[in-house]
This record gives structure tokens, sequence and C-alpha cells, in this order.
């Protein structure tokens, strides 16, 4: 089991209150809106934490992936990247989409 299924048997063991303040730590160090792929109606929305919980409603292309390069990415022990618009982590490990990536920040 690597480092990321261990923090999602973690959670998954969390109640419903330290959830809501483990997602909350999460979002706050979710360096999402700091990347090219993100939108304006991205932003508006207050999407992020794409790694979790899945594709965003406003993003439909990206030039460059950020998320080597954020601290929730390498803490949890993440392997993809555009989730924004590939999935969440748990979904690509089952269904590797091979997005590529031109100019991959790491």
């Amino acid at each position: 089991m690597d480092r990321f299924e261990k923090a999602v048997e973690a959670m998954s063991k969390k109640t419903k209150g330290e959830g809501k303040h483990l997602n909350a730590d999460l979002r706050d160090r979710c360096e999402c809106p700091a990347c090219p792929t993100y939108v304006k109606c991205a932003r508006q929305n207050d999407e992020k934490l794409f790694c979790f919980w899945g594709e965003s409603d406003c993003i439909s292309g990206g030039q460059t992936c950020i998320c080597p390069s954020c601290t929730v990415w390498q803490e949890m022990g993440m392997k993809n990247r555009f989730y924004c618009i590939d999935g969440p982590e748990i979904v690509q490990r089952e269904t590797p989409k091979n997005h590529k990536d031109p100019e991959l920040v790491v």
C-alpha cells in the first residue's frame, strides 16, 4: 500500500467533523488556483482540490499542469496529474488517462 492508499484509508476512518477539518486544511493548501490551466469560471465557483474531488465544471483543456509541484500532491504521494480534466487520483489509478503535458512543471 503506497502513501496515497494509506491516506485514503485513514480518511475513511475519520468522523464527519474530522473529515471536514481535513478537507478545509487540504483546500487551504491547494495550489490549483496558481495553475495556468485554472480559468476565471473555476475561480468564481471556488473549484479546488480536483485531485480528490474530480473534474472541473469549467476547465475543458489544459496546457500545463503544476500538480507535481503542489504540497498536497507531494504529501499524499499522488502519481497522476490534470485532475481538473481527467478526474481524481483514485479514478485515474483505476483507468489511466495518460494525458500528454508538453510542459510538465515539477
